[in-house]
């Protein structure tokens, strides 16, 4: 994995105790080069435009200009202070979290934890691949977690390792205008959403035929004291329609 994308939501407010109505855009790619040691390049997307001109999105201080190509032999410090620092005594516990075990590199676990913080409006979440049919598979934490009902919670308090969860468009969600829940299958419950960055190339499985490809399944579960939204690591498989690629759309486009 040598590809992340970064991601910028307006709208969002810290202390919300309800879930915010927000719009979210992709604005820039990083890449990673490993040819006898690493480079590093920041391009920003035509996502960014789009979000200039429909939300007031102003370039990052780190990246000034949008038109600018930026290379450092460094990860840029956007990115790594994102990273939990692996002198922190708890940090074998972080990763363990993520399923990453001796996997821990910087792109994998900004990949999973999306680097978010309650401070700022941005998010990092990694490019997928597909294969020669269209097989795509991701992980990530379940998104929305804070925003459940009691009953919710009692959900996700009885899920099992390896459940598999169901997959449900939903058309009028009040943050994000549409969206996909996960809800157990026995005794159906929504416990959360999957990560928006999808929603664009799921939309298009919803579409298609091959909806039946699209499934998820509990991959590990973290109890307290691990924090609400690193609970439940989801595994998320599907296919997308023939001819399509993962995030492929016009916002994807590096200015």
């Amino acid at each position: 994995m040598n590809t992340l994308f970064l991601a910028w939501r307006s709208g969002y407010t810290v202390e919300a105790a309800t879930s915010p109505k927000v719009n979210w855009f992709p604005i820039g790619r990083l890449d990673r080069v490993c040819n006898g040691g690493e480079r590093y390049t920041f391009r920003y997307l035509k996502g960014a435009k789009i979000a200039k001109s429909v939300a007031g999105f102003s370039a990052l201080e780190a990246f000034p200009d949008l038109g600018e190509t930026y290379t450092s032999s460094e990860l840029f410090s956007v990115f790594s202070n994102r990273i939990p620092n692996p002198r922190r005594s708890d940090f074998s516990e972080i990763v363990e979290r993520m399923d990453l075990e001796d996997k821990a590199d910087p792109f994998r676990i900004l990949s999973i934890s999306g680097g978010s913080r309650q401070t700022d409006t941005l998010e990092i979440f990694p490019l997928l691949t597909t294969s020669a049919e269209g097989d795509f598979v991701c992980s990530f934490f379940i998104h929305g977690s804070r925003f459940m009902h009691e009953s919710s919670n009692l959900a996700m308090s009885n899920l099992k390792l390896g459940e598999e969860l169901r997959i449900c468009f939903e058309a009028n969600n009040p943050a994000t205008g549409w969206a996909i829940q996960l809800q157990t299958i026995n005794k159906p419950q929504i416990i959360g959403y999957v990560p928006r960055y999808l929603l664009p190339d799921l939309h298009s499985i919803r579409k298609s035929d091959d909806q039946k490809f699209l499934c998820a399944v509990v991959k590990k579960i973290n109890p307290a004291p691990a924090p609400l939204n690193q609970r439940f690591l989801i595994e998320l498989k599907g296919r997308l329609p023939a001819g399509q690629a993962m995030m492929s759309s016009t916002e994807f486009e590096v200015l």
